[in-house]
């Protein structure tokens, strides 16, 4: 381990120059067995921050073992041939990269980073972060990330800003703005980055939520955090986890003004091929509530897997389209954070959409472009938000299959032939 270095003298030692070997593969990290062979784990290895964990053979976390740092924003680097988590095992940390051949994450196991982003604002005090909430003399915001955050009740503090980047998110959660007087923990979740060669088996949990605030008894509530940032790069996925960077609910107040809701955070799992059928979400988090005015939800953020052997991407949560995009299959699932900028293009040959919400963020009219070959709305109700065109082009498209498609009077569908 880069951090520690254990040197052990057996009898007597009077030499006045010679040799000291060290083996770099003892260490303290593992309860027993060695970093080069297999590292058994079952109590809490506290990793410092900026530390790098180097095995060359396996890591077995057991139940009641974790690598973990309780701070915010703190960084670690694992690197090894194949990990397996148990049931009870974690990895726990603010920015955690994961380097291995094979990673197993069973059952009641996880690697999270929630609410171990930036941290919350303090009394009437700014979040931390990128897409910090504001603080207000009475509420606090919702921070932002993969959407905006939700503005407090009342006169309260702004939501934060959207940031990132949805096909490759780098970035931890922001914190959410404080309320005048009351102080919890508004943390935005944190960051993992996960690189596996050959398997990754999730059945378990993979998340970086923002931190969900108590209900006040009484004060203006504070913002919630944003859910942080997860990246996923794996040959073969399986499993039936979850993956999830939820924004956190702003905080309720019983007597006065409500918190804002953080916004969701940025999932983007890429792999060569998959049998995974677990849950991804990057979900808002609501507004607090309050007799004096509620906070306003937050934003859903981005969750997409992209399966780069046939360039097909299945987004969830939400996603913003700008400029061209290329897919052979492109499937919108109950996303309800659908954004677009003018002009936007998207060529695919099989477009799917399914319950999701298609908003607009210019304040003009936004034209949308789908060049596709089946264009399918497979869902009971599809909302479509004010000042959208879309223009569908193709040659042997299916007819809309949705029971209802509700639009506002300004936004349009034009066909050639493909809905009906």
């Amino acid at each position: 381990n880069a951090n520690k270095l254990q040197v052990e003298f057996l009898g007597e030692y009077n030499a006045t120059s010679g040799e000291i070997l060290i083996d770099p593969f003892e260490d303290t990290t593992c309860t027993s067995g060695t970093l080069a062979t297999t590292c058994y784990l079952n109590a809490t290895y506290p990793y410092s921050n900026n530390e790098t964990i180097n095995g060359t053979g396996s890591l077995v976390i057991q139940d009641r073992g974790a690598i973990s740092n309780g701070n915010n924003n703190q960084s670690v680097t694992i690197n090894f041939r194949n990990i397996t988590i148990l049931s009870g095992g974690n990895i726990t940390g603010g920015n955690i990269t994961v380097n291995v051949n094979n990673l197993t994450i069973n059952s009641g196991a996880m690697i999270s980073a929630t609410a171990r982003g930036y941290a919350g604002g303090g009394s009437a005090e700014n979040g931390f972060g990128l897409g910090n909430g504001s603080g207000g003399s009475s509420s606090g915001g919702g921070a932002g990330y993969g959407g905006l955050g939700g503005r407090a009740g009342g006169s309260g503090g702004a939501g934060g800003i959207v940031y990132g980047n949805e096909l490759s998110p780098t970035d931890l959660g922001s914190g959410g703005g404080g309320g005048n007087n009351v102080i919890v923990d508004r943390s935005g979740g944190g960051f993992i980055k996960i690189n596996v060669t050959n398997n990754l088996v999730l059945n378990g949990n993979i998340l970086a939520d923002g931190v969900n605030i108590n209900t006040s008894s009484g004060g203006n509530g504070g913002g919630g955090g944003s859910g942080g940032g997860i990246n996923i790069v794996v040959d073969t996925l399986s499993g039936s986890g979850n993956i999830s960077a939820n924004g956190a609910q702003g905080e309720d107040s019983t007597t006065n003004r409500g918190g804002g809701g953080g916004a969701g955070g940025r999932i983007l799992v890429n792999f060569s091929s998959s049998t995974y059928t677990g849950t991804v979400t990057a979900s808002l988090g609501r507004g607090g509530t309050g007799d004096l005015g509620a906070g306003v939800n937050g934003g859903a953020g981005t969750a997409a897997l992209y399966d780069r052997t046939s360039n097909s991407i299945n987004i969830y949560s939400g996603w913003q389209f700008f400029d061209n995009w290329n897919y052979t299959n492109l499937t919108i699932n109950s996303a309800s954070n659908i954004r677009t900028l003018n002009n936007t293009i998207i060529n695919a040959t099989n477009i799917i959409i399914q319950n999701s919400v298609w908003t607009n963020e210019t304040a003009t009219y936004a034209n949308i472009t789908l060049n596709t070959n089946s264009f399918n709305l497979t869902s009971s109700n599809i909302t479509m938000n004010p000042k959208n065109i879309i223009n569908i082009y193709g040659t042997n498209g299916t007819s809309s299959l949705a029971r209802t498609i509700i639009m506002s009077s300004s936004s349009r569908i034009n066909s050639n032939q493909l809905v009906n």
